[in-house]
């Protein structure tokens, strides 16, 4: 009799661990289908792969350490960014743009860079709304604006950065090498920033310049045209040749509200 109650007993253990197995399955199951979200108070992490049904990432929130590319470009190189931010994914899970973002002290002052990108397809971004910024005890530079940068189409890129290198490597002066990347900017080879509208301000050559306006290139990559208000708040609009270095019309206001135009 005593051997039957111990047998029983034992049974009984053994159903209720069964029972309990089969509830923890049951609510383990329920928890990850059922439920579409989860809430967090805080979450630290390096990276988040925004990913769509068909296992595309459609979006990327990373680190500057985590924030490469993965393109399937063999033209892309994966460890172009460092800095953190958002980078955005087409159909292809091509990266099509962006918001980065760094900043920090240097030696001898501060540097700062943050944008919001647009690329044209499979290419480098040609929409750009940026802070860029770099100050040191000589000089300094603060940028803030629109740019707008036509490049070529996405299937002349191995041609497109094969120029650069070429470029790169002639050894030539600054004035020619700005010639030749004009020649292949006007062959649609390399891209070249067409305009931009916004702030430059800063100092150099120990002269302090403000201007505000619309900057105009040419396809060469040359300022062709300059309506802005400079320093001393004084209106201009301005034409060059297609070299961009000379003036060939001017229209301003001096100090005295007196009209000149050359």
């Amino acid at each position: 009799m005593h051997k039957l109650h111990n047998q029983v007993k034992k049974l009984q253990i053994a159903v209720i661990t069964l029972i309990a197995i089969n509830s923890f399955i049951v609510m383990t199951a329920f928890n990850s289908k059922g439920f579409k979200s989860e809430k967090f108070d805080e979450i630290s992490v390096d990276r988040i792969n925004i990913v769509d049904k068909k296992g595309i990432t459609k979006m990327v929130i990373a680190s500057n350490d985590m924030i490469r590319q993965d393109s399937k470009d063999e033209n892309v190189k994966s460890d172009e960014f460092r800095s953190s931010g958002i980078l955005f994914r087409n159909e292809e899970g091509e990266e099509c743009g962006g918001l980065i973002y760094h900043g920090k002290k240097t030696k001898n002052g501060q540097e700062a860079d943050a944008s919001l990108t647009f690329d044209q397809y499979n290419q480098d971004q040609n929409v750009v709304l940026e802070h860029k910024e770099n100050i040191d005890s000589a000089e300094a530079s603060i940028d803030d604006g629109l740019s707008i940068i036509q490049r070529p189409n996405y299937k002349k890129i191995p041609e497109e950065y094969s120029t650069y290198d070429k470029i790169s490597k002639m050894d030539i002066t600054e004035e020619q090498r700005d010639s030749v990347k004009s020649y292949y900017a006007n062959q649609d080879v390399i891209g070249s920033r067409r305009l931009f509208i916004g702030t430059k301000r800063g100092i150099k050559n120990n002269s302090p310049f403000n201007d505000a306006g619309l900057f105009i290139k040419n396809k060469g990559g040359a300022t062709v045209m300059r309506i802005f208000v400079d320093y001393s708040n004084i209106p201009h609009f301005e034409v060059y040749e297609s070299s961009g270095k000379k003036k060939i019309y001017e229209l301003n206001f001096t100090k005295k509200n007196k009209l000149n135009s050359h």
